[in-house]
């Protein structure tokens, strides 16, 4: 293909789905906007964020230390973590060790906030030190908190006490133990654990265990876990395994199950919804393999999406039945009172037009 079709075609399809292809499966790293504002200096925004947004705290904290404001650290390591065992932890592994304040302050925080590499440098720390047997106990008093409950089952995987966390997730507790031990397995990749859990109770680990799998490369069997649970009438999962189909290219069963979804598919309450953003990722999908005439009837039956679909339209010739897709859309648009929606739509029309 020519270079500069294919650039043209590239620029075509970003500024019609104004978004690239990516589905609910790709994962933005929780400390991604922290570090974007330390980069760009606004110290004032992320010290507002600390309130509500653990991965915040942990970013200010490192920068506090890094740049010795102590009695800031001090304030954010104090306000109300609710680790009380995780110190007694901590004052054990870090003893003789130097900068033990700052340090237990940072590894504190950064358990909070549940970051995967400061609890990967604890449980070495706390193994170099053969103190990981001890640290388990400790967490294991009574009332402990969630994060020190999960903190737990990390370190009694890193000793290899897997039926341990297994009856963990047995446990009565206030909030679904199961499903966390789940995340648990799922972030140390123990794909054999999980389908054991899941076999348990399917319906409550299925989304778990897709995700891993699509994860780790098995993709077939992520979706027919999925597609399963989706035939027997949970439809919570459906948009899942449309993200699934989507994401592996697979348009025409992701198009077969729109029509499924269209029946009978579709949580109750959200049809419209669900259907709508369904339908737009199987049509940029279907647009993305230049299946431009499958796209258009993707978007005309099931997404509501004008901009879209006049685009496709337009540059298949239809320019008629573009313009008829755009007036119908700007006069719903003035009945619902979205003057931005009328801007937009019209500035499209004029266009095609001009």
């Amino acid at each position: 293909m020519d270079e500069d079709v294919r650039n043209t075609g590239a620029v075509l399809l970003e500024r019609r789905w104004r978004l690239p292809l990516v589905s609910v499966l790709d994962r933005q790293p929780p400390g991604l906007y922290p570090q974007r504002l330390l980069d760009e200096g606004r110290l004032d925004v992320l010290r507002a964020e600390v309130r509500h947004e653990p991965y915040a705290r942990l970013y200010l904290a490192r920068y506090c230390a890094e740049h010795g404001l102590l009695d800031e650290l001090r304030e954010l390591a104090d306000a109300g973590l609710g680790l009380p065992r995780l110190d007694a932890v901590l004052a054990g592994a870090l003893a003789g060790q130097e900068d033990v304040w700052i340090t237990a302050a940072l590894l504190k925080i950064g358990l909070y906030a549940q970051d995967p590499d400061i609890r990967d440098e604890l449980v070495e720390l706390l193994r170099s030190r053969d103190l990981l047997g001890r640290a388990v106990t400790v967490l294991a008093a009574p009332g402990d908190t969630w994060r020190e409950w999960a903190l737990r089952a990390h370190l009694l995987l890193a000793q290899g006490r897997i039926e341990e966390v297994h009856a963990m997730a047995l446990e009565d507790r206030a909030a679904p133990a199961d499903q966390m031990v789940a995340q648990i397995f799922a972030e140390h990749d123990m794909l054999d654990e999980l389908r054991r859990l899941a076999e348990r109770d399917i319906s409550r680990h299925a989304r778990q265990l897709a995700l891993t799998l699509e994860r780790l490369g098995h993709v077939d069997e992520a979706v027919a876990v999925v597609r399963a649970r989706v035939d027997a009438g949970e439809a919570h999962v459906f948009r899942l395994l449309i993200d699934l189909l989507v994401a592996d290219g697979r348009a025409d069963e992701a198009v077969a199950l729109l029509a499924v979804g269209a029946v009978r598919a579709v949580p109750p309450g959200e049809p419209e919804d669900t259907l709508r953003l369904a339908g737009q990722k199987v049509a940029h999908l279907l647009d993305v393999q230049g299946r431009q005439e499958d796209a258009i009837d993707v978007l005309r039956a099931y997404a509501d999406a004008p901009a879209e679909l006049a685009d496709l339209l337009a540059e298949r010739g239809r320019v008629d039945e573009a313009l008829q897709v755009l007036d119908d859309a700007i006069a719903v648009a003035r009945e619902n009172f979205k003057g931005g929606a009328v801007e937009s739509l019209s500035e499209q029309r004029r266009g095609l037009v001009g």
